[in-house]
């Protein structure tokens, strides 16, 4: 694309057009936009943190190359000249004057009398026809969206589509004039041209609707006419082809480099930045700048810490039972408080069998036994604080996998000097990983892991443009290197001087809002690390689309 000419294609579609001509592409920045923000399920411990620079290769939909173009119902505006004689006014049923005595006391267009051959009426009537009324598309050539083949399609005006419209246009159009006519829809009471007054004479009605329609039927030169004045309009709307012929064969696609850097912050949780905060300019193409931000929160952690209490987590707790047999008064201590003390003890690995059977009389009600027990327990404390303290720790029981919950939302703004499209996307995941355990002749490597993900995401397109619209008329100066529109004349007759010319393609503000077609997704990846540098591949399938991210890393913590 950075050596077509995309932005003559965007700004000659409008509408819905546009949307079916560039959603595809819409669907694959967001594809590609979502692409990358993990590569392995657990965040990074507090104040650890990653900076990757990745590669996301956003597949064109299958087979969505081209889409239903719709002819926009704008309106050619023309204009038809209604003309009628003098000598078609309905005369002969009157026996005492002569047509020519009658029409000479009816003034003509000119403002006089004697004429006979005069018009009676001169008007020129406005009629407006839907370009949906014009043209027709060929169903045998499809329209091309932007992923499409560079076949571009135009659109002529054909009569034959709409001769028959036309014609009721114009027969209904001027009727509905004409009939408020005297001496045409309605009867005229001939009065004298030099005294003023009546002459008691009426001329009836020449037509009613129907005979006025079988009048304009007869007059071959009426289509003939509004034929050649429409055809000499050169009427024509082209449909732009795609650029997928850029690509190499069933690999259209387009590739997004990004950089990002995240950062692990309290609470098993991360945040995410990414982007490229300057616009970069790409030669022959325009602009492209992106950013986007999110960050996840480490479920599995939570339930780590939930269903695995450290060791000494569950010691402190049970040396308090033995604490409390030791402190505490012989009548407040009964057997099942023994028992939770001794649970402590067979943690620690002591023999607690002679205060088992002490705590058996104890149980069976002899309350002597109470200050023995007392005894062996301050025996059993004296020991422990004599044993050597093991300076080997126990690692932390962990869930078995990474789980983390994630949302992310980034922006795309591309710049085609003189059209515009910025993409948001924004998603929500469920991640999941595994690191694997490598045998010792690969402890080289940092390690080996797995990831996997299920998302929902959204994409919204929004196009603005400036259209040079060919259905509209206006003043250009050409005195410029670019022709400038005149917006203060809007009159043919007004556009005059040596370097203003009156032309079609009066510039039109076009803004345009869309979504992509993105709203499920999932990915599995793969990654291993040599020392402080990440590698890592993953694959991301979209419910119309799919995406290949790869990149490079270093990470720490």
């Amino acid at each position: 694309m950075a050596f077509s000419d995309v932005t003559s294609s965007i700004t000659s579609l409008v509408g819905r057009n546009a949307e079916g001509y560039l959603a595809p592409f819409g669907t694959m920045m967001g594809t590609s936009m979502n692409s990358g923000f993990y590569r392995k399920a657990s965040p990074h411990k507090l104040l650890g943190f990653d900076i990757t620079f990745d590669i996301a290769y956003g597949l064109a939909p299958p087979g969505q190359t081209t889409y239903d173009f719709v002819i926009p119902n704008d309106s050619i505006g023309y204009s038809f000249p209604f003309q009628f004689p003098k000598s078609y006014l309905e005369t002969t049923q009157n026996a005492l004057f002569s047509s020519n005595e009658l029409l000479e006391n009816i003034p003509d267009t000119e403002g006089g009398f004697d004429d006979d051959e005069g018009l009676f009426q001169d008007l020129e009537l406005g009629f407006n026809l839907p370009l949906n009324m014009l043209l027709a598309v060929d169903d045998t050539k499809p329209a091309q969206n932007i992923l499409g083949d560079s076949t571009t399609i135009p659109l002529e005006f054909d009569f034959g589509v709409a001769g028959a419209e036309l014609f009721s246009q114009i027969v209904d159009g001027t009727w509905l004039v004409a009939k408020e006519i005297d001496g045409i829809g309605k009867p005229y009471e001939v009065i004298d041209k030099n005294s003023g007054l009546s002459t008691g004479l009426i001329i009836p009605a020449a037509f009613d609707s129907a005979t006025f329609r079988d009048d304009f039927a007869a007059n071959e030169d009426i289509m003939g006419t509004l034929e050649s004045a429409l055809e000499k309009m050169n009427i024509s709307l082209p449909i732009p082809g795609g650029f997928g012929h850029f690509f190499p064969a069933n690999y259209t696609g387009v590739p997004l480099p990004i950089a990002q850097i995240s950062v692990g912050l309290p609470f098993h949780t991360e945040f995410t930045a990414r982007g490229l905060p300057v616009a970069l300019t790409l030669p022959n193409f325009g602009s492209i700048q992106y950013g986007g931000f999110g960050g996840k929160i480490g479920i599995s952690d939570y339930l780590s810490d939930i269903l695995y209490k450290s060791e000494n987590e569950i010691r402190r707790s049970k040396s308090k039972d033995l604490q409390y047999i030791i402190d505490s008064q012989p009548s407040d201590i009964k057997a099942k408080d023994v028992s939770k003390a001794m649970s402590y003890l067979l943690l620690q690995e002591m023999d607690v069998h002679e205060i088992d059977s002490l705590n058996y009389l104890f149980g069976q009600g002899d309350p002597a036994v109470v200050i023995e027990i007392q005894n062996r327990m301050r025996d059993a404390q004296i020991q422990l604080e004599s044993k050597p303290k093991s300076k080997k720790k126990k690692k932390k029981k962990k869930f078995p996998i990474d789980l983390s919950l994630g949302y992310y939302t980034n922006d795309l703004k591309l710049d085609f000097s003189g059209a515009y499209i910025n993409s948001n996307n924004r998603m929500i995941s469920l991640q999941a990983g595994k690191t694997l355990n490598l045998p010792s002749f690969l402890s080289f490597l940092g390690g080996f892991g797995l990831y996997a993900g299920l998302g929902f995401e959204s994409s919204d397109l929004n196009l603005g443009y400036l259209l040079a619209n060919p259905l509209a008329y206006g003043c250009f100066s050409s005195s410029g290197t670019t022709p400038q529109y005149l917006e203060e004349i809007n009159k043919e007759d007004d556009c005059d001087g040596t370097n203003q010319n009156w032309t079609t393609g009066v510039p039109t503000d076009i803004s345009l809002s869309f979504p992509g077609d993105n709203t499920f997704r999932s990915l599995v990846g793969a990654r291993i690390r040599i020392l402080f540098v990440d590698a890592y591949v993953d694959y991301n399938m979209g419910n119309s689309n799919n995406a290949i991210n790869a990149g490079l890393g270093i990470t720490f913590r």
